[in-house]
């Protein structure tokens, strides 16, 4: 997880995706990396239409994928704190 130092409210995410699970699940490990399970397959960007979907929203924010559009590791940009994004994934129990 960081921060932008330019605008408090903007993080980036490292997030691994698997895509064709049985269910959509976030999991964050200690080193505050995501690991989100996604219902959908790799194919004609539905597993990050999926992705994009469920994670806007969690958190009522933009979110944006700006490294790994065919990669299963990828980089997000949340239009949210760091700060927020961790309360609210511990919120749902995600951490």
């Amino acid at each position: 997880m960081k921060r932008d130092n330019d605008k408090e409210h903007i993080c980036y995410l490292d997030v691994k995706v698997i895509p064709s699970s049985k269910r959509f699940d976030i999991e964050m490990n200690e080193s505050n990396k995501l690991k989100v399970y996604l219902r959908s397959a790799p194919i004609k960007g539905k597993a990050n239409e999926e992705l994009l979907k469920n994670l806007r929203n969690i958190f009522k924010c933009k979110v944006e994928i700006v490294r790994g559009f065919t990669s299963n590791k990828k980089t997000l940009k949340i239009e949210k704190s760091c700060d927020e994004i961790v309360r609210l994934l511990s919120r749902k129990g995600n951490i």
